[in-house]
């Protein structure tokens, strides 16, 4: 099963509950281990099946859709769980791909791990690819007394340790309401895959757990998103030229030249944008990210992973300054450590409290939260209905569109009486 409501090209659909509506999307897919070292092992080769799928959306809100849910009622949205992807059983040095990213409680879909690198010892080495980007999100308004819970789903491990095949890096969790999740990155010939957990490397290294880096290989792990190098790799780093250390948000590290030939390990995806969210002040939302616990799943409303974006620094902000490890994963810890760095956008906040939970997905890069408005209950002024944002207001020979609501005048807009303390603000058009 996919998203039990998936909205598709420019679909518009309005929902309305005065009871309870519960929607739970689709886990990733599993995938399936190689066993075989033919095949071209490319995007569209037999490794394919080896990636973790990313997990579907509650309710899937893409970019040019909209969705309204109105009433009394409860809506609760649970994003759907990725799959891990499978090691290579095959031994040799083969990485093992990436972990799926999860989906959003209300808006995008997880994207799938990235593959890993299918080159054996005695063959050219290859790069790991990277995991791809979570699905962006469309328009949500939620209205009248409606009680919203929205849970982003849990990113799923990367492919395990197996022989000398390094492990992938783990998919990254979804937004409550916004982003999916990304897909890990894939492992190449030595080097772990970065993720939101960080893919073993050769050499017994162990997998990552919860946002952090396992127990580092002489060849490297990857990167996780709360943890970037935390060895010096010298052989590898500083054997020629174009080395890179595996990154915190989850970049996967690349060697130097010379006989690795500047091979890299695939990074995390992209995580999902943000899309736009208008929210009357009558309606409560509970919105909380995926579950920063890897190793267990159905974890809705536990841990939730404090993401970036949301809290306004980019992850390549983060990679860009001396901070190589986030000592405590909970918000408060996060936002107090990143103060000194220069906010990448301004968090949504609302009546002076931050807004989480809405945005970004997670990934190791992650470009937009969208937008969050909240507005009063306005009526028009000659009809009795809720007035949402855009809707005409005509008054003489004059139209206006509705912008706020409250008791105060909007600079630069006309403030309609609309009767009973109520007032509407609009601007010409």
């Amino acid at each position: 099963m996919k998203s039990p409501i998936e909205l598709q090209g420019d679909a518009n659909l309005t929902l309305v509950v005065d009871g309870t509506f519960t929607v739970t999307g689709g886990k990733g897919v599993a995938s399936t281990p190689i066993t075989s070292n033919t095949g071209s092992f490319s995007a569209e080769g037999s490794g394919r099946a080896a990636v973790g799928k990313g997990g579907y959306a509650g309710i899937a809100v893409p970019v040019g859709t909209t969705l309204t849910l109105r009433g009394t009622g409860i809506v609760n949205a649970y994003g759907g769980d990725a799959s891990k992807s499978s090691a290579s059983t095959i031994g040799g040095n083969f990485g093992a791909a990436g972990g799926g990213g999860a989906g959003a409680g209300i808006g995008g879909n997880g994207g799938n791990g990235g593959l890993g690198s299918a080159n054996s010892v005695s063959a050219v080495l290859g790069d790991g690819f990277n995991g791809e980007a979570g699905g962006n999100a469309g328009t949500v308004y939620i209205y009248e007394a409606l009680r919203v819970n929205a849970y982003g789903g849990g990113g799923a491990a990367g492919g395990g340790y197996f022989g000398s095949s390094p492990g992938g890096g783990g998919g990254y969790p979804g937004a409550g309401i916004g982003g999916g999740g990304a897909g890990g990155g894939g492992a190449n010939h030595g080097a772990g895959g970065g993720g939101f957990s960080g893919g073993a490397g050769e050499s017994q290294g162990t997998v990552g757990t919860n946002g952090y880096n396992g127990t580092d290989s002489s060849h490297g792990n990857g990167g996780s998103y709360f943890q970037g190098a935390s060895v010096l790799y010298t052989a590898y780093i500083t054997n020629g030229t174009g080395g890179l250390y595996p990154k915190i948000g989850g970049i996967g590290m690349r060697y130097g030249t010379g006989y690795y030939a500047a091979n890299k390990a695939g990074d995390g995806g992209q995580g999902g944008a943000g899309g736009t969210v208008y929210k009357s002040n009558r309606a409560a939302v509970v919105a909380m990210n995926g579950s920063m616990i890897t190793t267990k799943q159905r974890q809705w409303g536990q841990s939730e992973t404090p993401i970036y974006l949301q809290m306004g620094w980019k992850p390549s902000t983060v990679q860009g300054s001396n901070i190589t490890k986030i000592d405590s994963a909970t918000w408060t810890g996060m936002r107090n450590q990143l103060s000194g760095l220069t906010k990448s956008v301004e968090p949504f906040t609302y009546g002076g409290k931050a807004i989480t939970g809405v945005g970004s997905g997670a990934g190791a890069t992650e470009t937009s939260n969208g937008s969050y408005a909240e507005y009063g209950l306005c009526f028009s002024v000659r009809k009795k209905y809720v007035l949402l944002p855009g809707r005409k207001v005509s008054t003489g020979s004059s139209t206006y569109f509705l912008v706020a609501c409250g008791e105060y005048r909007a600079p630069g807009r006309r403030q309609l009486n609309a009767g009973g303390g109520r007032h509407v603000h609009c601007y010409r058009r």
